[in-house]
């Protein structure tokens, strides 16, 4: 809930409309503007995929607790953190999940 009110959401989604305008143009465009409009979605994409990182990161760095499933205390995010971010405690609910898969 926090992350979609970020700063950072907020430009992950004005990216996020510039990509889909570019796929709008790409599927109008004849071929020669096709490769310029390739060019831009490829990184367009990039940027968006970077700013939704640093998003997360910046919002698990300024966080005391996080909440995750099993699943979810996997996610690159959290082991991506710089080590003075490390969490001293983690409680895991429903442990016998774990076994499971």
């Amino acid at each position: 809930a926090r992350l979609a009110v970020s700063d950072g959401a907020a430009i992950v989604r004005d990216v996020k409309g510039e990509l889909s305008a570019a796929r709008t143009q790409l599927r109008r465009e004849g071929r020669r503007a096709r490769a310029a409009l390739k060019a831009e979605v490829s990184t367009l994409r990039r940027e968006l995929a970077e700013r939704q990182r640093r998003s997360v990161r910046q919002l698990l760095e300024a966080s005391q607790v996080v909440l995750c499933t099993n699943t979810g205390a996997a996610d690159r995010a959290l082991s991506c953190l710089p080590p003075e971010h490390a969490f001293d405690l983690v409680v895991i609910d429903e442990a016998a999940q774990a076994l499971e898969a």
